[in-house]
Order: structure tokens, then C-alpha cells, then sequence
């Protein structure tokens, strides 16, 4: 089902070779058939885009279709609680708490931004730390 789902709904849908397709790109809204889709040996779904560079993931987030669609059927695929995005804004953050450490450290003073900065890493890092913990 996992190649059919995209492919139904996609606008049009013209073939391409054994297990290939080409569709207008749905992520950036494409007229023409700019958008390579193909189904793996294994059942798991790629796709690009070769005027945006739009991926799979990019493809069933903009059709609303759950993730699932792009791994083979007998693949348990369970999204991430924590993002690589919060997993970047993470090691900012600590970066952040680490600076401020210095900046107490040598005694000096910091802005009333400087202080909001370091309640929203902090705030940050324990949101994580919590959903980690779930």
C-alpha cells in the first residue's frame, strides 16, 4: 500500500520505468513532472524533486500523509519524539549555559537579555530531558 497511497494522491502521475514515477512536486506546488518517485526493493519509497530538492519526507508531509508511507510495510517506523531540530537547539542551548557559566565564573555581569536567554535554554533542555524521559 505504501507506493499507492503517494502515487493516489498525487495530481498526475506519469511512469518513468520499472518502479518509477514522475509527479508534479506537491511540496512546492510544480506544474510540470519535476518530482521522481520510486519504490525500492524492500518496499520503502524515495523520492526527489529536481527543481526544489524535495525529499520523500517533504512528499507525504505536503500530501498529509503519515510518514509510515515512505518505509517498507514491514518496517516498524515510529518517529522520533525529539527532532534533530531540537537536538540542535539542544546543544545551542547548552552552549548558551556553558558561556554563562564563564560570565559567572569571572564575576561578571550579565544583560537582563542575557538572563532571558538562559531561561529559555534551560527551559528548553529540561522539555527535552522530560520527553526523553517518557
Amino acid at each position: 500500500m505504501t507506493i499507492q497511497a503517494i502515487l493516489n494522491n498525487c495530481d498526475k502521475v506519469r511512469s518513468a520505468g520499472k518502479d518509477k514515477w514522475r509527479v508534479p512536486c506537491p511540496a512546492h506546488g510544480g506544474k510540470g513532472f519535476n518530482m521522481m518517485i520510486s519504490e525500492r526493493s524492500d518496499g520503502s519509497v524515495g523520492a526527489h524533486c529536481f527543481v526544489c530538492g524535495a525529499n520523500g519526507v517533504d512528499l507525504v508531509e505536503s500530501l498529509n500523509l503519515p510518514m509510515k508511507e515512505l518505509f517498507s510495510p514491514n518496517d516498524d517506523y515510529e518517529r522520533p519524539v525529539v527532532t534533530k531540530k531540537m537536538q540542535t537547539q539542544a546543544q545551542e542551548d547548552e552552549a548558551v549555559l556553558m558561556v554563562a557559566k564563564g560570565y559567572k565564573d569571572r564575576g561578571e555581569r550579565m544583560t537582563l537579555e542575557d538572563k532571558r536567554r538562559i531561561r529559555l535554554a534551560k527551559a528548553r533542555l529540561e522539555g527535552i530531558q522530560q520527553l526523553q524521559a517518557q
